[in-house]
């Protein structure tokens, strides 16, 4: 299990904050999600055998939001 801690620019209400919960938590791999918009930060934990740090980071840009930072544990 791996942890991800992205920095991710453009969330600015709650409404975006859900968005890319949504988006981070219906990914396979993904066990648990915590986004914050007033930090501009996400926690994913995932299963690194069925998914990649770089298939969630695409996922949030796909969205619509960017990933300006990550950092790996």
């Amino acid at each position: 299990m791996k942890t991800l801690i992205l920095t991710i620019s453009g969330m600015t209400c709650t409404g975006c904050e859900r968005t890319v919960n949504r988006v981070i938590a219906q990914l396979p791999g993904v066990t648990e999600t915590t986004v914050n918009y007033k930090t501009g930060q996400a926690e994913v934990k995932f299963d690194d055998n069925r998914i990649s740090a770089e298939k969630i980071m695409d996922a949030v840009n796909d969205s619509g939001y960017k990933v300006t930072n990550h950092n790996l544990s």
